[in-house]
């Protein structure tokens, strides 16, 4: 498991890096166009499969149990989910290039009526406005942090690589400090592997990580920037790991997908950089004022 983790993280990690280093602009904003759509596709996916459990009764979920009907629905009896990814992407896009946030709100609700339409031909009254909302909640979730992430590389590369090494040394302090000494549960109910001493040890490394890198590129000109941005970033991407387990929780599943070999999904990788950015190019941006 741990030599997946590493084979492909080092096949990711340079592929991502490239656009950064050597700003390729539009490459870097197809890229983030695809992690919109990956977002979309997961996040609508998972619900469904929550969906789908909550308006199962107790006697079919345990006749069911072990069994394929349990599993995260696929694609083909999901269509509509292809919707909310081409929604998801439109919105992004529709965000950035015409930098009118009202667009891209405005397309949600729009789109939400379509989908409202359809899915009253196959559900219930009650399962359609459950999934309309996933509609609208996937869209808003599946593109805002990106929006962040383009904003901060518009500002300076710098600071998405800056994310990125909050958040990669995050997960390794938690993943290494919580499996080597972790005793106390952090939150047993949604990932029961997470303790308080594997928080402070995503803390430290993450730390460690970022405190290097501005180092090198003199990112922050005051270590208590540093020091402050970085820390609640670090709590904000543990809770980013924490509410996609929740997720993965009300679909019933353990992983958000099968795309990356020994990480799981998209959003198992994606979960902490999505809530830490938004934080750090809102602190960015209050420090521009």
């Amino acid at each position: 498991m741990i030599k997946a983790r590493l084979f492909t993280a080092l096949l990711i990690l340079p592929a991502i890096l490239w656009p950064l280093l050597f700003s390729y602009r539009w490459l870097w904003l197809a890229m983030l166009v695809v992690f919109v759509a990956l977002s979309c596709l997961e996040l609508a996916t998972l619900l469904t499969a929550g969906c789908k459990n909550l308006f199962s009764s107790p006697h079919d979920v345990s006749a069911k149990e072990g069994s394929k009907d349990q599993q995260v629905p696929s694609l083909k009896h999901h269509l509509w989910v292809i919707g909310v990814v081409i929604t998801g992407c439109v919105f992004f896009t529709g965000w950035v290039f015409l930098e009118s946030s009202m667009w891209g709100v405005a397309f949600v609700p729009l789109a939400a009526c379509v989908f409202c339409g359809h899915l009253l031909l196959k559900y219930s009254i009650p399962e359609t406005i459950l999934r309309v909302m996933v509609v609208v909640f996937v869209c808003v979730y599946g593109c805002l942090p990106w929006l962040s992430v383009w904003h901060l590389y518009e500002t300076s590369p710098h600071y998405v690589l800056y994310v990125i090494a909050v958040v990669m040394g995050s997960d390794t302090g938690g993943y290494l400090v919580g499996r080597l000494w972790g005793k106390t549960p952090l939150a047993p109910r949604l990932s029961p592997l997470k303790t308080w001493e594997g928080a402070g040890g995503a803390i430290a490394i993450a730390l460690v990580a970022s405190g290097m890198l501005v180092y090198a590129l003199n990112i922050f000109h005051r270590p208590q920037d540093w020091l402050f941005i970085t820390v609640i970033a670090s709590i904000f991407s543990m809770s980013g790991d924490l509410f996609e387990s929740s997720i993965k929780r009300f679909a019933g599943t353990k992983d958000s997908g099968k795309l990356l070999p020994g990480h799981g999904g998209f959003l198992d990788r994606a979960d902490g950089f999505m809530m830490a950015a938004p934080w750090i190019w809102f602190v960015i941006e209050l420090r521009s004022l």
